[in-house]
């Protein structure tokens, strides 16, 4: 059965931002593991990482990344990312660390409209 959830909403101004952890395949017992995840981005600059755990109750020392994706340039469009594996859960992470001062936002960096989860 397959489900679409939210991973992260708008960023707006934020320079770092983390989703809610998200059901993945294993924890409901599949085991095909394929997940795709769809970006929505508008204008934007710095690095979205997807992340996996394999803990039912993860700490933050429990998450991997998975995924980078890394804009140096402002983009707009949706991109589509499929990954494999049994994880127990996922989430998205803005990171913007890397951008400016790394602490102060800029219309310039646009922002991230959404990122959904098929699996």
């Amino acid at each position: 059965m397959r489900r679409t959830l939210e991973m992260l909403g708008n960023s707006s101004d934020n320079m770092g931002l983390t989703g809610d952890k998200i059901k993945a395949d294993s924890y409901f017992g599949y085991t095909d593991g394929i997940h795709s995840v769809s970006v929505k981005l508008n204008a934007f600059v710095g690095k979205i990482k997807l992340q996996g755990t394999l803990s039912l109750t993860p700490e933050s020392a429990d998450w991997g990344d998975i995924k980078l994706i890394e804009k140096a340039s402002a983009t707009t469009g949706t991109e589509i990312h499929t990954f494999k594996g049994n994880y127990v859960y996922l989430r998205a992470v803005l990171d913007r660390s890397g951008v400016g001062d790394g602490s102060t936002y800029q219309s310039s960096y646009g922002s991230i409209s959404q990122i959904l989860l098929s699996n």
